[in-house]
């Protein structure tokens, strides 16, 4: 069932829940009462991810990879007691739980293959990988040609 131009109930009522948690002055300070949210409203696995350090580069990977993911709530206050000013990482389920369609933009991303059950179901293909080349100076072949200099100065 389609809901346009209105918000889907179940939705709205988690995410009026998680934006009362926000509201209540946890944006700065206390992650693990939203991340138990996320997992126990929702269901979705969450993982803690690096916060952004500008001296080491704007990272948000998930510490222990994303098989660290998990809906226990023990397990989640746990990583966050370790990793206190993690951000939170969610692994929502395959296939969406209100469209019922899979969520393709995962492996338009995955450096590899994916798991089953992830596959991109719209394009046969993985997205193209953009690299960055530096210019290549040819040594050897600036200025003039040296090798004939070399004979007339010897007298040849």
């Amino acid at each position: 069932m389609e809901h346009k131009g209105e918000e889907h109930p179940v939705r709205g009522a988690h995410m009026s829940t998680i934006s009362n948690l926000l509201t209540a002055g946890n944006i700065r300070g206390d992650y693990v009462a939203l991340a138990v949210t996320y997992a126990g409203l929702l269901g979705w696995p969450v993982v803690p991810c690096r916060h952004v350090d500008m001296a080491s580069g704007p990272a948000k990977s998930p510490y222990g990879g994303l098989r660290t993911a998990t809906v226990d709530p023990g397990a989640i206050r746990e990583a966050w007691e370790k990793h206190s000013r993690a951000l939170i990482g969610v692994v929502p389920p395959s296939p969406h739980p209100v469209t019922g369609r899979p969520y393709t933009w995962l492996t338009a991303s995955a450096p590899a293959p994916l798991p089953a059950g992830l596959e991109n179901t719209l394009t046969p293909h993985r997205a193209p990988v953009r690299r960055r080349y530096r210019a290549r100076r040819r040594r050897g072949d600036i200025g003039p040609d040296t090798s004939a200099m070399s004979t007339l100065s010897r007298g040849r």
